[in-house]
């Protein structure tokens, strides 16, 4: 009964300390704003930051929906330089939904974003922690 003490109180204080660590270690920041493409809303897609600097800590992203795009703070980017690529291919509903359960799909999805902004991408943007980051890209 004596061991089943102390394993219990070591156990209590090891909770107590990982408990007690800083809660956003890297730092990360929210990030959003809009994406424009041939000048409407792009209605679907995607949005990725890569650090510019290869040791960069974070790299985030999500979906582009009517034209907006959010990261919450706890998939934030860590302040600094990023490169931003963004997506949006075209027939990957139907190339999706030609393919029989389980099987490969038999097209492949147009990307009908240009490259300078994907692949290839020269779109840059700061991730501040002293102000707000709403990063808007007109493509």
């Amino acid at each position: 009964m004596r061991c089943f003490y102390i394993f219990f109180i070591g156990c209590l204080v090891l909770s107590l300390v990982v408990g007690c660590g800083e809660k956003n270690p890297l730092g990360r920041m929210p990030v959003s704003g809009t994406v424009t493409f041939q000048g409407r809303p792009l209605e679907s897609g995607s949005i990725e930051f890569a650090p510019v600097d290869p040791l960069g800590k974070t790299k985030a992203g999500g979906p582009v929906v009517d034209g907006k795009y959010s990261i919450a703070v706890n998939q934030g980017l860590a302040p600094g330089e990023y490169v931003v690529r963004v997506f949006s291919p075209v027939g990957a509903a139907e190339a999706a939904g030609d393919a029989m359960p389980g099987s490969r799909p038999t097209a492949v999805a147009r990307e009908r974003i240009p490259p300078i902004y994907n692949v290839n991408s020269r779109l840059r943007c700061e991730v501040s922690a002293e102000k707000t980051n709403l990063h808007d890209f007109n493509l």
